[in-house]
């Protein structure tokens, strides 16, 4: 299963920066929230689409999952960024993502963007 193997040949992508991380989940909370509107919760998303119930995904469908169910268009949020973001996720190098790593931190937790946003870069002399 093309699930289960780990991508060869793939060089290591970069982390998906702090901003980039929260754009992603700025679009996926607004989108998930139109969805859940309808009965739908981020969670139920990704599980719909994890066909084997691993309860991992691939990169096609995490990228299928925001495209196609959740409609975040390439222009919000690039290929490229959803690769790295998969990467990022990606701990044992199998070329899945865990369904629950992916709605936690795309779900975000604001303190962890506060946290961010609160570290001392303004020091006073």
């Amino acid at each position: 299963s093309p699930k289960s193997s780990p991508r060869s040949g793939c060089r290591p992508l970069p982390e998906l920066a702090p901003e980039d991380l929260q754009r992603l989940r700025s679009r996926v909370r607004g989108a998930s929230y139109s969805s859940r509107r309808r009965g739908r919760s981020l969670e139920a998303i990704f599980r719909q689409l994890d066909r084997d119930h691993t309860g991992s995904l691939n990169h096609d469908e995490v990228r299928q999952a925001l495209r196609r169910k959740l409609r975040i268009p390439k222009e919000a949020v690039s290929d490229e960024e959803l690769k790295q973001l998969c990467a990022q996720l990606d701990e044992d190098g199998s070329g899945t993502v865990p369904v629950a790593g992916l709605v936690t931190l795309l779900a975000g937790e604001e303190a962890e963007i506060e946290a961010d946003e609160d570290s001392p870069m303004q020091q006073t002399s």
